[in-house]
């Protein structure tokens, strides 16, 4: 479904139900709301994906799930300001890259710190 969205959504959503313990599906279909939220300009339908994809990567992120290690927040930070780009909220958009920018940074100083 390469370039399908809302199929693939689709499809993520139905292997979810399947197997609702699989992290990486949950991943990738937060990161499918994403691409969702991405390609409407209505903000109420960007929004609910956006908050939705958000809940789920930032469990994600503080799980210890160690093979994802930084990609939800990752995967969140870029979609987040990819969202508030296509919603033509640059003000915004540069906010909240700051903001991931100094979490991000100061996960990676503790990892650095703790080895």
């Amino acid at each position: 479904t390469f370039g399908k969205n809302q199929a693939a959504f689709e499809k993520l959503r139905i292997a979810y139900e399947a197997f609702p313990d699989s992290s990486h599906i949950e991943h990738a279909l937060a990161h499918q709301r994403i691409i969702l939220a991405c390609e409407t300009l209505d903000e109420i339908v960007a929004m609910a994906h956006f908050c939705e994809a958000e809940s789920v990567l930032n469990r994600l992120d503080s799980s210890n799930v160690n093979f994802y290690d930084s990609y939800p927040i990752i995967t969140l930070s870029e979609g987040h300001v990819k969202v508030l780009i296509n919603l033509e909220q640059l003000q915004e958009a540069r906010i909240i890259a700051k903001q991931y920018y100094e979490r991000i940074a100061k996960v990676k100083n503790y990892k650095a710190s703790s080895r």
